[in-house]
């Protein structure tokens, strides 16, 4: 099997972030200047799947029966891995997987749901069956709800169909085409905080004061 590579890129939600996931709508855009790559190398037979994370350095074998750890490589890899190889019906690879990610973490970005759709395509491909966008969208979306609880889906859509998106939960997304080319700047605070923090948040103020928060 030759090295092969799959990658994914950030998103940012341009409006309705947060309020998306009580229904509202949002138009968010994939964010190409940050990416997630992962490549797989062919390892011996019978030496199993390891992953390698050269800006964690960080390197893990990976054991599907252990479903806790306490590194923080593990949590973020073991399930987009359960969810990729349990679609795929396919056995565990001997193979490495590498790594590499320019978006920050905990920012808003879609650090989990971009490092979750590199993952799970490059196990299509090291598998030869290559997920189309579709599964590949549902399959990300499990591994979002794991970590995010009630996620609305806008990060795995917009990262991983690379278009921007018009959504509204429980709805079909609306890919759309800019007709007019535009500069975003984004930037970072340094301040990070985890997605399922900021969403209870929301939810308790919302439920706390819905006439107030609802409008």
């Amino acid at each position: 099997m030759p090295t092969l590579r799959a990658s994914a890129p950030g998103k940012i939600i341009l409006f309705g972030e947060h309020a998306v996931v009580h229904g509202q709508p949002a138009i968010a855009v994939p964010l190409d200047a940050v990416q997630v790559t992962v490549s797989v190398e062919p390892a011996a037979p019978g030496s199993g799947l390891m992953v390698h994370a050269p800006d964690m350095d960080q390197t893990l074998r990976i054991d599907l029966a252990v479903t806790e750890s306490n590194e923080p490589l593990h949590d973020a890899v073991i399930y987009p891995v359960h969810v990729a190889l349990q679609a795929l019906g396919c056995a565990l690879p001997d193979a490495t997987l590498t790594i590499r990610s320019t978006i920050p973490v905990a920012s808003g970005l879609g650090s989990g749901a971009a490092l979750a759709a590199a993952l799970i395509r490059a196990l299509g491909l090291a598998c030869d069956q290559p997920f189309a966008d579709e599964k590949l969208n549902r399959l990300v979306f499990e591994v979002e709800k794991r970590h995010h609880g009630t996620p609305s889906g806008i990060d795995n859509t917009v990262i991983v169909f690379r278009q921007p998106v018009y959504f509204v939960r429980g709805a079909p997304p609306q890919s759309f085409r800019i007709p007019h080319p535009f500069t975003l700047l984004v930037a970072g605070s340094g301040h990070s905080t985890p997605t399922h923090l900021t969403v209870s948040a929301v939810r308790e103020l919302y439920h706390a004061n819905p006439d107030t928060i609802g409008p």
